[in-house]
């Protein structure tokens, strides 16, 4: 028996077989009501499933112009002011069918910039931003020209009032006119007297940024992060008061500007990941530090134990070792290492077990000066057994544990 379809049910097929076809879908909508309430569920059923643009913030705004006046107030109430949107056609959420949560907190923040905030919110009031010391700025999506020029004028009002910061934090990932912002950053930085310390994270073009601001900067103790677009301008520019250096890679030419330049380094942290031995060594040697952490993402680092043991300096009392290596490595290693450490951090991902203890315990016994030791502990031990070498590191050799939840924070 062949079932007869009724020109309605024909249409909504057709509009159904168009579901991967969007650009269709669109001059469906504008056929007429029939065919737009046919069209409409299935534009909004996946909205959250390719990766958000600027366009994903004009979904959430849809979304919460179908809210009732309660749900509504609930929002205005802490300060999200969505008073202004008309209520639209449909109720375009009910329409939901599948939800990619990722891409739906980046059409949330979306949203949320699509606006920038008023300035006199910042300097209608008293202190104002005047006593402000922390200054963290991420933006990591590509906005309008509209959005670039609201920036500009925030970092102009804010180098207006904001003086006494003591860190600064500066993340721009893809976004426009990177040289301009840099710029207007560099002009906060040109009025502080007090910043320590300074982190930026920029990906694009920052030819032409002035950086000499850095020499302003007396009290500069620590740079971290630094790209390589400004990395050697901002160490030959405020080098000469910095204790403190994270550097995500070295070459030959920062290294050289390092030692040069940065006279009074006590703390050092180097990614290796892509770093010449020799250049790692020479940069380690140059300096009585007191602090070092290497650090390197996958395998095969191990053999840079050996490379650096005799570079490391005498007063080196923080070594962190933030790689993977083999208990023979590390056997090689702290023998006859006669550097006075205080605290030996090694990496999480190396689960120790007997051999490893062993050589621990063999490095006790040789050097007293260690008081923490950052380990994680292999589920081979026993509990039981786990406590007495705990108890015996402590009572025998003063050493205190540090678990492997705190490791990070070491």
């Amino acid at each position: 028996m062949t079932i007869q379809l009724s020109p309605s049910e024909c249409i909504r097929n057709i509009i159904l077989y168009l579901e991967d076809d969007r650009k269709s879908l669109y001059s469906c909508l504008r056929v007429n009501r029939f065919w737009c309430r046919n069209s409409v569920p299935i534009l909004w059923k996946r909205p959250f499933e390719k990766r958000i643009t600027k366009k994903g913030g004009k979904i959430i705004q849809t979304y919460l112009s179908s809210l009732n006046d309660q749900e509504k107030t609930i929002l205005i109430e802490n300060e999200i002011n969505i008073s202004t949107l008309n209520r639209p056609l449909f109720d375009y959420a009910v329409f939901l069918e599948n939800l990619k949560y990722r891409y739906y907190i980046g059409a949330v923040i979306y949203w949320y910039c699509l606006e920038f905030p008023e300035l006199s919110t910042f300097n209608s009031v008293n202190p104002g931003l005047s006593k402000l010391t922390k200054f963290i700025y991420h933006v990591r999506f590509h906005f309008d020209s509209n959005f670039l020029t609201q920036t500009i004028q925030f970092i102009d009002t804010f180098s207006n009032f904001c003086t006494s910061l003591k860190y600064l934090e500066v993340m721009l990932i893809t976004f426009p006119g990177e040289c301009i912002v840099a710029e207007a950053i560099s002009n906060i930085i040109r009025v502080q007297t007090h910043l320590e310390e300074i982190r930026i994270l920029c990906s694009g073009n920052f030819d032409g940024v002035t950086l000499e601001v850095l020499s302003t900067c007396e009290k500069l103790e620590n740079l971290k992060r630094i790209p390589s677009e400004v990395v050697c301008s901002m160490i030959h520019k405020g080098g000469n008061t910095l204790q403190y250096l994270w550097l995500c890679f070295i070459t030959p030419e920062i290294v050289n500007l390092t030692i040069k330049s940065c006279l009074n380094l006590i703390s050092l942290t180097i990614d290796i990941s892509t770093a010449d031995e020799q250049q790692l060594c020479k940069l380690i040697s140059a300096y009585k530090l007191k602090d070092l952490t290497i650090y390197g993402a996958g395998e095969g680092f191990g053999g840079i134990l050996a490379s650096i043991k005799d570079s490391l300096p005498m007063n080196l009392s923080y070594l962190h070792i933030d790689l993977r290596f083999s208990y023979r490595e590390l056997e090689h290693f702290l023998k006859d290492l006669e550097i006075p450490l205080k605290t030996l951090i090694l990496d999480k991902n190396v689960i120790f077990d007997y051999f490893y203890l062993a050589v621990i315990m063999i490095y006790l016994e040789r050097k007293k000066t260690l008081r923490y030791l950052g380990v994680a502990w292999g589920s081979k031990f026993g509990e039981e057994f786990l406590e007495n070498i705990l108890r015996r590191l402590n009572d025998e050799f003063c050493v205190h544990t540090v678990s492997c939840k705190e490791l990070d924070g070491w």
